[in-house]
């Protein structure tokens, strides 16, 4: 069950998330976990673009989308270290950081959906280099995780998709806070 808080109440009283999950098809041997990875990885597709629609005070709750600090999300010191402090290098770079993102994040939930799991693969391990260079902690820890699973393991790949994307949304929502206008 997803449940949300929406002005402080437990909202599962105040709204209901119906979802299906269509490009799901059991396998034998497949678990609960399975369905549950790729519910969450369709929610946070839909995050990702409705994000902004919600009330200001929306706040997630459950293990998915527990608060983490800005330190585990972005290295700001890394960073800062690697611009020498310029604030324009440091916007020009994060500008470019997400232009080249959001195409591997569009072909990582495109090889996900076609269960091209090889490419979708690649795809977590250019994402964990981007990580790397940027001083993005928890992406780059995700996407690590992403790029050594065996192309067979598919209830991983699921659970980890869903992370990844969660994660490049905390990522992405921080910096556009912080950085950009």
């Amino acid at each position: 069950m997803v449940s949300i808080l929406l002005n402080g109440q437990q909202g599962t009283d105040l709204l209901k998330i119906v979802c299906s999950c269509n490009h799901y098809k059991p396998q034998t041997g497949q678990t609960d976990k399975s369905l549950q990875a790729c519910v969450i990885a369709v929610l946070a597709s839909l995050c990702h673009a409705k994000m902004r629609q919600y009330p200001p005070n929306y706040q997630p709750t459950g293990e998915s989308m527990s608060q983490f600090s800005d330190s585990e999300i972005f290295d700001r010191q890394q960073f800062s270290q690697f611009t020498e402090g310029d604030p324009e290098v440091e916007r020009d770079i994060i500008q470019l950081f997400f232009e080249h993102t959001a195409k591997d994040i569009n072909n990582l939930k495109r090889y996900f959906d076609q269960r091209n799991y090889q490419k979708w693969n690649d795809i977590a391990h250019k994402l964990h280099g981007m990580a790397i260079n940027l001083g993005a902690p928890r992406l780059q820890h995700i996407c690590d995780k992403g790029q050594e699973l065996s192309v067979t393991d598919s209830d991983a790949i699921h659970d980890i998709h869903a992370k990844i994307l969660i994660e490049y949304q905390r990522l992405y929502d921080l910096l556009q806070k912080q950085y950009l206008p």
